[in-house]
């Protein structure tokens, strides 16, 4: 039996989908308890983009990720590309943890930038649509999606271009 093994552009994908899931995190791959080595990744947890590039290749204990992110073929060539990427909006040289790690970086930069890392490898894969994630409860979007038409029945939530009338 023949195990296929990731593309780079794969794992570029597959990390840019698991910080759109999960979200992003700065300072280290994945959220570590206070006092506490770097240890698993717990499904479900934010990463930065070196810890969601390990765990897409299957790396999720710290320890390892950091000697898999160096020596790991897919993972290096997966970093390359996106320290490529970056220096190249960027205009100059940074490194991808010191770019994942700016204070003002966004999850949606970070996928970005994944996503084009991996068109750059391989153009011929298209990208996934985005993910929508929707709050659950109050405050969340309306049930009604945009294409429905017609006023909100009394167990509906009202659509905001709709109005409420007052009998």
């Amino acid at each position: 039996m023949t195990t296929t093994q990731p593309t780079p552009a794969a794992l570029l994908r597959a990390a840019a989908d698991r910080i759109d899931r999960c979200g992003l995190f700065q300072g280290e791959y994945w959220p570590i308890a206070p006092g506490e080595a770097p240890g698993p990744y717990v499904e479900g947890d934010p990463c930065c983009a070196h810890g969601a590039l390990a765990v897409a290749a299957g790396w999720d204990y710290a320890p390892q990720a950091d000697t898999a992110l160096d020596t790991y073929w897919e993972l290096v060539t997966a970093t390359d590309a996106l320290a490529t990427c970056i220096q190249d909006r960027a205009g100059e040289p940074v490194s991808v943890a010191g770019w994942n790690d700016h204070p003002d970086r966004t999850a949606a930069e970070v996928t970005a930038a994944l996503r084009a890392a991996a068109r750059a490898l391989d153009p011929d894969e298209p990208d996934p649509p985005p993910t929508v994630h929707l709050s659950p409860g109050l405050g969340g979007p309306s049930a009604k999606s945009f294409h429905q038409a017609g006023p909100a029945s009394s167990t509906h939530q009202h659509d905001t271009r709709e109005e409420t009338r007052h009998v």
